[in-house]
């Protein structure tokens, strides 16, 4: 408003070239926000992935893995040093979830 206010008072001729640049520089500024807006989307999108694939990893077919896997394969990948650590760790009490990671 101020620059048409000048273009006016200085050359009636410039309020066109003024209005003109005002509306590039805004759909400029739109074209920006639309790019910004679906580099944040994807951005999200890969860590909404690593999420699902992790959910996916300890709840097989969302379910309890202990539904789908039976233990005995983590008993012949990790020996009875697992079973140990198993009864050690684990409160089958307790009402939440635990992930035991095994190095």
């Amino acid at each position: 408003a101020a620059l048409e206010k000048l273009a006016v008072q200085t050359d009636p001729s410039f309020l066109g070239a003024v209005k003109a640049q005002t509306h590039k520089q805004l759909k400029g500024l739109e074209h920006l926000e639309k790019k910004l807006l679906r580099a944040e989307k994807k951005k999200h999108e890969v860590h909404l992935n690593a999420v699902e694939a992790l959910q996916l990893e300890l709840f097989p077919h969302r379910g309890l893995q202990e539904r789908t896997v039976n233990f005995s394969s983590f008993y012949l990948s990790f020996g009875p040093e697992w079973m140990t650590r198993l009864y050690a760790e684990l409160d089958p009490l307790h009402p939440y979830f635990s992930v035991m990671v095994w190095d």
